[in-house]
Protein backbone atom coordinates (compact mmCIF):
# COMPACT_ATOMS: atom_id res chain seq x y z
CA UNK A 1 0.00 0.00 0.00
CA UNK A 2 2.90 2.46 0.86
CA UNK A 3 4.56 1.73 -2.76
CA UNK A 4 1.13 3.10 -4.32
CA UNK A 5 1.01 5.70 -2.53
CA UNK A 6 4.41 6.60 -2.92
CA UNK A 7 4.21 6.04 -6.99
CA UNK A 8 1.08 8.18 -6.85
CA UNK A 9 2.79 10.88 -5.37
CA UNK A 10 6.05 10.68 -7.32
CA UNK A 11 3.02 10.89 -10.41
CA UNK A 12 1.76 13.86 -9.16
CA UNK A 13 4.67 15.33 -8.92
CA UNK A 14 5.98 13.98 -12.16
CA UNK A 15 2.54 15.82 -13.79
CA UNK A 16 3.65 19.16 -11.57
CA UNK A 17 6.91 19.34 -13.27
CA UNK A 18 5.72 18.82 -17.17
CA UNK A 19 3.09 21.70 -16.29
CA UNK A 20 5.30 23.84 -15.25
CA UNK A 21 7.20 23.64 -18.57
CA UNK A 22 11.02 24.75 -18.81
CA UNK A 23 12.36 28.19 -19.74
CA UNK A 24 11.57 27.96 -23.78
CA UNK A 25 8.51 27.45 -23.46
CA UNK A 26 5.78 30.26 -24.32
CA UNK A 27 2.97 31.70 -22.93
CA UNK A 28 -0.30 31.06 -25.40
CA UNK A 29 -1.62 34.12 -24.77
CA UNK A 30 1.16 35.95 -25.56
CA UNK A 31 1.60 37.53 -29.23
CA UNK A 32 4.88 35.73 -30.15
CA UNK A 33 6.84 35.85 -33.25
CA UNK A 34 7.83 32.65 -34.97
CA UNK A 35 12.02 32.26 -35.94
CA UNK A 36 13.02 31.71 -39.18
CA UNK A 37 14.19 28.76 -40.07
CA UNK A 38 16.83 27.54 -42.20
CA UNK A 39 18.29 23.94 -43.53
CA UNK A 40 21.58 23.53 -45.78
CA UNK A 41 21.72 19.90 -47.22
CA UNK A 42 24.89 18.33 -48.44
CA UNK A 43 25.19 15.17 -50.57
CA UNK A 44 28.49 13.45 -50.57
CA UNK A 45 29.79 10.44 -52.65
CA UNK A 46 32.90 8.98 -51.82
CA UNK A 47 33.42 11.82 -49.32
CA UNK A 48 33.38 14.59 -52.10
CA UNK A 49 30.18 17.13 -52.16
CA UNK A 50 27.69 16.65 -55.15
CA UNK A 51 24.85 18.46 -53.97
CA UNK A 52 24.23 21.28 -51.58
CA UNK A 53 20.81 23.14 -50.97
CA UNK A 54 19.71 25.45 -48.55
CA UNK A 55 15.90 26.13 -47.52
CA UNK A 56 14.91 29.04 -45.89
CA UNK A 57 11.82 29.28 -43.57
CA UNK A 58 10.49 32.94 -43.36
CA UNK A 59 6.91 32.97 -41.67
CA UNK A 60 5.09 30.25 -43.64
CA UNK A 61 6.73 31.09 -46.69
CA UNK A 62 9.79 29.07 -48.21
CA UNK A 63 12.73 30.25 -50.24
CA UNK A 64 12.99 28.21 -52.61
CA UNK A 65 9.25 28.57 -52.97
CA UNK A 66 9.33 24.49 -54.38
CA UNK A 67 10.63 23.12 -51.27
CA UNK A 68 9.03 22.93 -48.04
CA UNK A 69 9.61 21.49 -44.63
CA UNK A 70 7.51 19.91 -42.47
CA UNK A 71 7.56 17.32 -39.21
CA UNK A 72 5.48 16.48 -35.66
CA UNK A 73 6.36 14.88 -32.59
CA UNK A 74 3.73 13.11 -30.38
CA UNK A 75 4.84 12.93 -26.76
CA UNK A 76 2.60 10.20 -25.80
CA UNK A 77 4.29 7.62 -27.67
CA UNK A 78 7.31 9.46 -28.99
CA UNK A 79 6.92 9.36 -32.82
CA UNK A 80 9.09 12.11 -34.33
CA UNK A 81 9.15 13.10 -37.91
CA UNK A 82 11.12 15.80 -40.36
CA UNK A 83 11.10 15.84 -43.99
CA UNK A 84 12.07 18.31 -46.43
CA UNK A 85 10.33 17.61 -50.17
CA UNK A 86 10.77 19.89 -53.28
CA UNK A 87 7.22 20.10 -55.45
CA UNK A 88 8.62 18.55 -58.56
CA UNK A 89 8.86 15.15 -56.66
CA UNK A 90 12.39 14.64 -57.26
CA UNK A 91 13.96 15.58 -54.02
CA UNK A 92 12.89 14.49 -50.51
CA UNK A 93 15.13 14.16 -47.06
CA UNK A 94 13.11 12.21 -44.49
CA UNK A 95 13.39 10.69 -40.68
CA UNK A 96 11.17 8.72 -38.42
CA UNK A 97 12.29 7.88 -35.27
CA UNK A 98 10.99 7.24 -31.97
CA UNK A 99 12.49 9.95 -29.44
CA UNK A 100 11.14 9.37 -25.79
CA UNK A 101 11.41 12.88 -25.65
CA UNK A 102 12.42 15.93 -27.67
CA UNK A 103 15.06 17.68 -26.51
CA UNK A 104 18.57 17.90 -27.06
CA UNK A 105 20.79 15.16 -27.06
CA UNK A 106 22.87 13.10 -29.58
CA UNK A 107 20.34 9.74 -30.95
CA UNK A 108 21.63 7.08 -32.75
CA UNK A 109 19.70 4.98 -35.47
CA UNK A 110 21.32 1.74 -36.59
CA UNK A 111 18.46 -0.67 -36.51
CA UNK A 112 15.57 0.44 -38.54
CA UNK A 113 12.06 -1.16 -38.39
CA UNK A 114 8.36 1.29 -39.27
CA UNK A 115 8.77 3.64 -36.71
CA UNK A 116 12.69 4.41 -36.83
CA UNK A 117 13.95 5.16 -40.49
CA UNK A 118 15.64 7.53 -42.77
CA UNK A 119 15.40 7.95 -46.69
CA UNK A 120 16.85 10.28 -49.18
CA UNK A 121 16.02 10.86 -52.39
CA UNK A 122 17.36 13.00 -55.68
CA UNK A 123 16.85 12.37 -59.48
CA UNK A 124 19.84 12.81 -60.40
CA UNK A 125 20.78 9.78 -59.14
CA UNK A 126 18.01 7.71 -59.74
CA UNK A 127 14.16 7.66 -59.14
CA UNK A 128 14.34 4.87 -56.51
CA UNK A 129 15.32 6.33 -52.97
CA UNK A 130 18.25 5.58 -50.75
CA UNK A 131 17.58 4.03 -47.31
CA UNK A 132 19.42 4.76 -43.89
CA UNK A 133 22.27 2.31 -43.05
CA UNK A 134 22.87 4.15 -40.09
CA UNK A 135 21.40 7.76 -38.76
CA UNK A 136 22.57 10.66 -36.63
CA UNK A 137 20.52 13.25 -35.21
CA UNK A 138 21.74 16.07 -32.87
CA UNK A 139 19.77 18.34 -31.32
CA UNK A 140 21.21 21.34 -30.33
CA UNK A 141 18.26 23.77 -29.05
CA UNK A 142 14.51 23.16 -28.46
CA UNK A 143 11.81 25.64 -28.28
CA UNK A 144 8.23 25.30 -27.68
CA UNK A 145 6.06 28.03 -28.69
CA UNK A 146 2.16 27.21 -27.89
CA UNK A 147 -0.82 29.00 -29.56
CA UNK A 148 -3.04 27.48 -27.40
CA UNK A 149 -3.01 25.12 -24.37
CA UNK A 150 -2.92 22.41 -26.77
CA UNK A 151 -1.50 23.34 -29.96
CA UNK A 152 1.64 24.91 -30.63
CA UNK A 153 5.19 24.03 -32.22
CA UNK A 154 8.71 23.12 -31.54
CA UNK A 155 11.58 24.71 -33.41
CA UNK A 156 14.65 22.85 -32.96
CA UNK A 157 18.44 23.39 -34.31
CA UNK A 158 21.24 20.96 -34.76
CA UNK A 159 22.52 18.24 -36.57
CA UNK A 160 21.42 15.11 -39.20
CA UNK A 161 23.92 12.99 -40.58
CA UNK A 162 22.87 10.10 -42.39
CA UNK A 163 24.98 6.99 -44.31
CA UNK A 164 22.42 5.64 -47.15
CA UNK A 165 22.01 2.73 -50.01
CA UNK A 166 20.36 1.92 -52.94
CA UNK A 167 22.04 -0.65 -55.14
CA UNK A 168 20.46 0.36 -58.09
CA UNK A 169 20.90 3.94 -58.35
CA UNK A 170 24.30 5.07 -60.41
CA UNK A 171 25.87 5.87 -56.68
CA UNK A 172 25.08 3.21 -54.39
CA UNK A 173 26.24 4.98 -51.35
CA UNK A 174 25.47 8.43 -50.66
CA UNK A 175 25.98 10.64 -47.21
CA UNK A 176 23.71 13.53 -46.72
CA UNK A 177 24.07 16.06 -44.12
CA UNK A 178 21.95 18.63 -42.33
CA UNK A 179 22.31 21.29 -41.04
CA UNK A 180 19.13 22.84 -39.89
CA UNK A 181 18.19 26.27 -37.38
CA UNK A 182 14.82 26.53 -35.84
CA UNK A 183 12.87 23.88 -37.88
CA UNK A 184 9.28 23.92 -37.39
CA UNK A 185 8.08 20.43 -35.94
CA UNK A 186 4.59 20.52 -35.19
CA UNK A 187 3.21 19.09 -31.43
CA UNK A 188 0.88 16.01 -32.56
CA UNK A 189 -2.50 16.10 -31.00
CA UNK A 190 -2.90 13.20 -28.50
CA UNK A 191 -6.35 13.65 -26.96
CA UNK A 192 -5.11 13.76 -23.55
Amino acid sequence: MKLVKLSFLVFLLSMMMVACGDDSSTDPDEEVDTPNGKVTIVTTVDGVEQDRRVIERKGDEFIPSNYSQQGYYVNANGLFNMIIVDTDDEFSVNLMAVLNELKAGTYNFTDFDDQNFGSYRNSQYGSDSYSASSITLVITKVQYIAITELVGSYYITGTLNMELENEYNENPNVSVKLEFENMEILKGITGF
